[in-house]
């Protein structure tokens, strides 16, 4: 069925409405199963996903088989845009029905009228009527939809949603620890008239003028005790106008002025009591803030302690909620909240104030425009409509607490939702959130490995949103998201920039840059940086940067002072969702020496768990007390070498495949020039003031003696190996590469594939096919002997990622040919005879098994090619000549 609908409002007719959904409120559903085809479960998804015009939709029911269930109901429908309101007309007699559906059409004026299953002429009656109306009558439906997720609801199969089961937002060393992921019930919002000023006051017998403040908790007793309960003491005894309605389900002991005190033992009254009291006083956090919102609903000033009385823990207010529940009103301490109490009762300008910027506020609980035109427009006709704003509600549960529970409530919500869809609501919804932006973000991308994410996840570090130590923590997660899932390149370059730009400006302008002088003369002293050091047989940037220091010093006459700068430090971590955590090691002090064969380098690195800010610039200072000639950064970019060109000379030697981003004096790209390629990136760096110049990466050539056989592993002489190296293959063996090692295996079975490194899920991971089982080995790390272990296998495979450059080489030594996808690490130094892409990945690797010559040719090529990539005291010399060309 071709439906033609107009722009902007619906209303759809239905006779009954029975449900359509399997629910129970007392459990959070993860699937959707629906039981039965249904006609308006169709309706309501094809127009939300196919009919972009369309923004309203208004459902009226003339019976219905349950009460109250519309809204249960349509909270598991993955509705994505439009907005709906449902409301019942059972109440009246049939033929006051159509009379009452006139005035609502009258008073909605909508562009379209559908009529679902109604076999009355109501259809012809609304034309003849309201012709200017498009009125569409559908008894049987139809409509062809494209999209997946509504044919698997509508037919009945179960979607699987993403769901996050355990994760922190705050790893080890942060030193403002605080996790917000914890269990809690996600607050529900349910329609119900709120009881009037007058009757409230009648009810509890209180003067016509008394100042009424609210406090609302299941367990108000652990907290309105002791000094708070005493403040409250103290308010009634100096104004007799104060009363306190106290909504809790255990009994407070009130020992004075009883007669100011009102218990109320039913929580559910709290949100219709709300609107008629003047102050509402939220003792106890979270739990406050859900009500909290209520207060925010009806315009009713909230007052908040942040502290919790209990003493064993300090629960701090969220700042996302400071601009909806309007700053000044959040108290630290009791005697805050007394004096704040004295100045709302005592003040009426400033209670006005508070009040009007309290409706302004409203939005963060639902539409204004929205409620203005059913709360009072509609109501005023005699019947009441139930809002859905699932939207709204589902990211004002996210903005009040971060639990498990509402992160997985809002990510489900998207469970299908394009990319786009899920980006623009969260620019519309989490606007001035931008670490919440960040959050869930990094949570989706978690999911669904979509570049986009990453590119909005870096422009919310444009703006100085976060602190610079957050900034720095932050833009580091997001580039290691981007290296381990081989999608570096999906956050544009000149954006990654003045991120990076800005970060450093803001850091330099915390420096006194003027006890620094030049140092313009040859000192023979050259500070190398890097962001950490690690196991020295196994990893790989660690094994390149004591290569260079070695050669530096060694060959070239160098004092060379090795700085592990610790760089981004989990101090200000947080902000975002990553399994990334940065490995540093450990040490009790800062200054320590390094033995590289038989050259002895000063190292000093910071204390990890006592790292802040003013660390980095303390660091700057222990380099410039060296007076070096140079400063030369090794890794990741450093904002400390950076900062040191203010005084000396600074290069940035950023590993990698491209060009690095930094802020140093001249960036090291570490490959061959690709003049095509990199012209408008060069011109970009000029306009910047920046210079670049070229270095292959390097590396040196470990030596062991250690002899591997394929009998210690037990594979036979006649299997064809090949061996996948990393420390991260967790991450780097995704579910795209899986299948690709699968159709590999299933070439021959005399194929063996072997993990060497970091796979700690191997063993759940085989279980996922009898191939991965029978064809498959995992040996762990080998502290020792890499190259040497390469001598058994026939072929190296690097998954789809950025790293691998170092194994790779050490494989090519061996005269092990690599199958690298390009413009990854691996690809790049192992040179363009092996670089491939994705789509020739498999038959690439079908060839290396087939055709022998070719295989021969390729070894031939490989030790060659790691020949060179093996020189480099060649490559350190010509880059020194090359830095003083350009200084």
């Amino acid at each position: 069925m071709d439906l033609k609908l107009d722009k902007s409002k619906i209303i759809i007719i239905i006779e009954n409405f029975e449900g359509f959904f399997d629910y129970d409120k007392s459990v959070i559903e993860y699937t959707i199963k629906t039981t039965r085809y249904n006609m308006l479960a169709n309706l309501i998804l094809a127009i939300d996903r196919k009919f972009d015009s369309i923004t309203e939709v208004y459902i009226v029911s003339k019976g219905q088989s349950e009460p109250d269930i519309f809204a249960a109901q349509f909270e598991r429908l993955p509705i994505f845009r439009i907005q709906l309101a449902y409301s019942t007309l059972e109440e009246y007699e049939k033929d006051v029905q159509t009379t009452m559906i006139y005035k609502i059409v009258s008073i909605i004026a909508p562009q379209n009228i559908i009529i679902l299953g109604d076999k009355s002429e109501l259809d012809l009656e609304i034309r003849s009527l309201l012709p200017i109306i498009n009125t569409i009558k559908i008894v049987d439906l139809d409509i062809s939809i494209n999209n997946k997720d509504i044919k698997s609801i509508i037919n009945g199969i179960d979607v699987s949603l993403p769901f996050v089961e355990d994760y922190y937002l705050f790893p080890q060393y942060v030193s403002n620890k605080k996790w917000v992921l914890k269990k809690t019930k996600i607050p529900e919002y349910e329609s119900k008239k709120p009881l009037s000023r007058v009757n409230l006051i009648k009810t509890l017998d209180m003067p016509e003028d008394a100042f009424v403040i609210i406090m609302v908790n299941p367990n108000l007793n652990i907290y309105v005790k002791d000094e708070f309960l005493e403040m409250c003491y103290n308010i009634a005894e100096k104004n007799e106008k104060i009363y306190f309605i106290l909504v809790t389900e255990k009994m407070i002991n009130i020992t004075k002025y009883k007669n100011q005190f009102k218990i109320i033992t039913k929580i559910d009254q709290a949100t219709t009591i709300l609107p008629a009291c003047d102050l509402f006083i939220s003792p106890a956090i979270p739990w406050g803030f859900t009500i909290a919102t209520f207060a925010i609903m009806a315009a009713v000033p909230t007052l908040c302690l942040a502290v919790a009385q209990n003493n064993e823990e300090a629960i701090k207010i969220s700042p996302k909620l400071e601009k909806a529940l309007y700053e000044e009103l959040i108290c630290k301490t009791i005697d805050e909240i007394a004096n704040k109490i004295d100045e709302l009762v005592l003040n009426k300008v400033y209670y006005n104030e508070v009040v009007e910027k309290m409706k302004f506020v409203q939005w963060w609980v639902y539409d204004t425009k929205w409620v203005k035109l059913l709360d009072i427009v509609l109501e005023k006709q005699g019947f009441e409509w139930q809002i859905i704003t699932l939207k709204e509600k589902v990211y004002l549960n996210f903005i009040i607490d971060q639990t498990r529970a509402t992160v997985n409530e809002l990510l489900n919500f998207y469970s299908v939702a394009p990319s786009d869809i899920f980006i623009a609501d969260v620019e519309k919804y989490l606007d001035g959130f931008p670490d919440l932006q960040m959050i869930i973000y990094s949570l989706r991308f978690a999911h669904e490995k979509n570049g986009k994410y990453l590119q909005k996840m870096t422009e919310l570090l444009l703006e100085p949103n976060f602190t610079i130590m957050n900034t720095y923590y932050l833009r580091y997660q997001i580039g290691v998201y981007g290296f381990c899932n081989a999608i570096s390149d999906a956050v544009d370059y000149k954006v990654s920039y003045f991120v990076y730009k800005n970060l450093f400006e803001r850091f330099m302008a915390t420096i006194d840059t003027s006890k620094y002088e030049p140092i313009l003369q040859k000192t023979g002293v050259v500070v190398v940086t890097c962001m950490q050091l690690l196991n020295m047989n196994t990893h790989a940037p660690t094994k390149q940067t004591l290569d260079y220091c070695y050669n530096l010093q060694k060959h070239f006459n160098k004092k060379v002072i090795l700085i592990i700068t610790g760089e981004p430090s989990y101090a200000e971590a947080g902000n975002i969702y990553t399994t990334n955590f940065i490995n540093y090691l450990i040490l009790e002090k800062k200054n320590y020496y390094i033995n590289i064969e038989d050259e002895k380098i000063i190292a000093y690195h910071p204390l990890v768990d006592q790292y802040s800010e003013q660390t980095l610039r303390d660091v700057v200072d222990y380099i410039y007390s060296w007076r070096p000639e140079l400063v030369f950064n090794v890794g990741n970019n450093s904002l400390i070498s950076d900062a040191c060109k203010i005084f000396t000379k600074s290069a940035s030697y950023q590993c990698g495949n491209g060009f690095g981003v930094t802020c140093s004096g001249i960036t090291i790209v570490p490959r061959e020039p690709r003049p095509e390629e990199d012209a408008p990136i060069k011109e970009f760096l000029e306009e910047q003031g920046q210079k670049a110049i070229y270095s292959p990466m390097t590396a040196k050539l470990p030596v062991s003696d250690r002899v591997f056989t394929r009998e210690e592993y037990e594979i036979s002489e006649d299997a064809f190996v090949m061996c996948i190296i990393g420390g991260r293959l967790n991450t780097e063996i995704t579910k795209e590469y899986t299948k690709v090692i699968k159709e590999i295996l299933a070439m021959d079975d005399k194929i063996l594939i072997i993990f060497v490194g970091g796979f700690n899920d191997y063993e759940k991971w085989i279980l996922e096919d009898e191939l991965l089982q029978k064809q498959t080995k995992y040996i762990g790390f080998l502290q020792e002997g890499v190259t040497e272990f390469c001598k058994i296998c026939n072929l190296y495979l690097n998954p789809f990622r950025q790293g691998g450059g170092i194994s790779a080489v050490e494989a090519m030594y061996q005269g092990v040919p690599v199958v690298a996808v390009e413009k990854g690490d691996a690809a790049v130094m192992a040179g363009p005879d092996f670089a491939i892409t994705k789509a020739t990945y498999i038959e690439t690797v079908r060839k290396y098994l087939t055709d022998k010559e070719f295989m021969d040719k390729q070894k031939e090529r490989a030790k060659a090619r790691a020949e060179r990539t093996f020189d480099t005291k060649g490559a350190i010399g010509k880059l020194l000549k090359d830095l003083e060309a350009l200084y």
